[in-house]
């Protein structure tokens, strides 16, 4: 399959030098912000908006390739204050 670089719109991808999600023999989705379409940060002290945010990301990526959430097989999530883990 040939490979296809699926941007967010941001401008981070272009001063980051990433793409959103990268399309191919295996599907790879990077780096997902706590952005909405417009730009505007989600819950900057809220870890369980975070999470929802990002998730929302995923899957409105996922959607250009022309998959789902169900087919989704690993996540990876960091936290800085492990504290909040439970509401992530």
């Amino acid at each position: 399959m040939q490979r296809k670089n699926i941007s967010s719109g941001t401008c981070w991808e272009s001063i980051v030098r990433y793409s959103r999600a990268v399309r191919g023999d295996f599907d790879s989705y990077q780096e997902q912000l706590l952005l909405t379409k417009r730009g505007d940060i989600i819950g900057l002290d809220n870890p369980y908006l975070q999470t929802i945010q990002i998730i929302k990301n995923i899957q409105s990526a996922l959607q250009m390739t022309g998959a789902c959430l169900k087919d989704v097989i690993r996540t990876r999530i960091y936290i800085t204050d492990i504290n909040n883990w439970e509401k992530v």
